[in-house]
């Protein structure tokens, strides 16, 4: 039920989001018509999204493993019954089968196959990446700031040439006639002198927009709406026409997220899986790869974990004193076995 809740949320938001798109374009064309009709089914489509989102909040308050989410910038009640409600813990034994099952894991999947993915979760992932990118400046947004770093990485190494050999394997392959900008760097016409001088000049003109908001704040101000800046493309291109071949913005961002979403589930399958007094397996690149630096999960477990009163039976029921109800539900480690019955009473009062 839960899952089938946030579906329809993003199907409500989606439409209502193009409705006000309809609406914006309707009055710019004819500013003097009027829009009641179509007010008025917008404001629907808001209060059935609100609707909906109040009762998968209820879902989320009651779920004990709530706080892991407080902790994390960038993730609210709707993303965070999302994965609460799709991932499994206990059959999850390591972070890569969490990471496979969310479509992290590039995977061959042909036409009438079974998909190997959940595409719930990985639309979810998309979406937790890009609130990442959105609280990227948060001073306790974690995974923006992993995201920010990854992204300088991968630039470096784009710009030095290690993306090289992919980019004119992805040049070969697919059809550069659909790509606007893209082909550009898949195709080699772009220098790197020139590139690494404009993601310096994008940096420097987002700390001037930083500071300029800055002082407006303080002056008591409005806060200027200012664009974001962007690489300008034809900046960065060779004079004769013979670059380095590299990865394009858009390819590095989405590397860079992808990242930022890969440490937060590993961090969720560590927390969750040790939540529920389940074993926990080595990351992948440290147990076989001998890799050493590891990010080190930020949340904390509540220190009063140890009061719940907590038994197991072979039906991996249980029965818990964490409210002052006494009623008796599944395991929170499988998302099928919701709190139906607390979440209808909590609706119904």
């Amino acid at each position: 039920q839960v899952r089938f809740l946030i579906r329809i949320y993003y199907v409500v938001q989606k439409i209502r989001i193009r409705i006000n798109n309809q609406i914006e374009a309707y009055l710019k064309a004819h500013p003097k018509e009027k829009t009641d009709v179509w007010q008025q089914l917008y404001n629907q489509f808001y209060l059935l999204e609100k609707e909906i989102e109040k009762i998968v909040a209820i879902y989320y308050k009651l779920h004990p493993f709530k706080w892991f989410f407080e902790q994390t910038v960038g993730i609210g009640p709707i993303l965070a019954s999302l994965l609460m409600s799709n991932i499994d813990i206990s059959r999850a034994n390591t972070a890569g089968a969490i990471w496979r099952y969310a479509g992290l894991i590039n995977e061959e999947w042909k036409s009438g196959q079974k998909r190997p993915w959940n595409s719930d979760l990985k639309t979810g992932c998309w979406k937790i990446g890009q609130s990442f990118i959105k609280f990227a400046d948060h001073p306790n947004g974690v995974y923006g700031k992993i995201y920010k770093a990854q992204k300088d990485l991968y630039w470096d190494r784009n710009i030095n040439g290690d993306h090289k050999n992919r980019a004119i394997q992805i040049a070969t392959d697919r059809d550069m006639n659909k790509l606007q900008f893209g082909k550009l760097y898949y195709q080699g016409k772009v220098d790197p002198v020139l590139m690494r001088a404009e993601l310096i000049r994008v940096e420097n003109e987002k700390i001037r927009i930083k500071q300029l908001k800055a002082a407006a704040k303080l002056a008591g101000q409005k806060v200027p709406t200012i664009p974001a800046p962007s690489i300008v493309h034809d900046n960065v291109l060779a004079k004769d026409g013979k670059g380095l071949p590299m990865l394009p913005p858009a390819h590095i961002d989405a590397m860079a997220s992808r990242y930022a979403v890969k440490m937060f589930l590993s961090h969720l399958y560590e927390k969750w899986r040790e939540f529920e007094g389940l074993p926990l397996a080595e990351p992948y690149m440290i147990a076989i790869k001998n890799h050493t630096h590891k990010y080190k999960a930020p949340q904390v477990a509540p220190s009063n974990k140890s009061s719940r009163k907590t038994t197991y039976t072979k039906s991996t029921s249980r029965t818990t004193s964490r409210s002052a109800s006494t009623k008796t539900y599944k395991s929170t480690s499988n998302p099928r076995s919701v709190t139906y019955d607390l979440i209808n009473d909590a609706v119904n009062s």
